[in-house]
Parts: structure tokens; C-alpha cells; sequence
């Protein structure tokens, strides 16, 4: 990994982040994705929960996006859901 050099953009999408299977092997797999690469990532959730705060500690987090957002184009390289 490059001081300085941005990677790829990458949007994952959970469905919330409760504690539960899927959100938490999402939450370690966004931190060894951290630890071991240059790409810069969003979390996108689909409701609320008690994980929330680690999840935004990793990358740009938000809950469910606005209508305007569902219409504008993806400027992601990588999309990734859990499921």
C-alpha cells in the first residue's frame, strides 16, 4: 500500500447493522480490507442498529438512500450486498 495513492471506490450494502451473522462478518471483512488495502469504501445501510458507530469508524457510513440518490448514477468500480 502507497502513502497517498487512492484506490478504487467499493459501496457495500447491509441490510442494518445489528449484530447478527451477516453484518458482522461484513464489519471483519471491512477491517481487514482496511489493514491490507488502498481502497476507499462506503457502507450503505439498509436500517439502523447497535453496530452502526463501528461500522462508520471503517469508512463513510449512511443509513438508506434519499430518492435523489436512487435515481443518480453509480460512481462505484465495485459493488458488494450481504445477504
Amino acid at each position: 500500500m502507497s502513502p497517498g495513492r487512492i484506490g478504487p471506490s467499493v459501496l457495500f450494502i447491509s441490510h442494518d447493522a445489528q449484530p447478527h451473522g451477516a453484518q458482522i462478518f461484513l464489519l471483519r471483512f471491512l477491517r481487514w480490507l482496511r489493514a491490507r488495502s488502498d481502497l476507499r469504501f462506503e457502507v450503505l445501510l439498509g436500517g439502523d442498529g447497535r453496530l452502526k458507530e463501528e461500522f462508520a469508524a471503517w469508512g463513510a457510513c449512511r443509513s438508506g438512500p434519499t430518492s435523489a440518490e436512487r435515481r443518480g448514477p453509480c460512481r462505484r468500480q465495485t459493488l458488494y450486498c450481504d445477504a
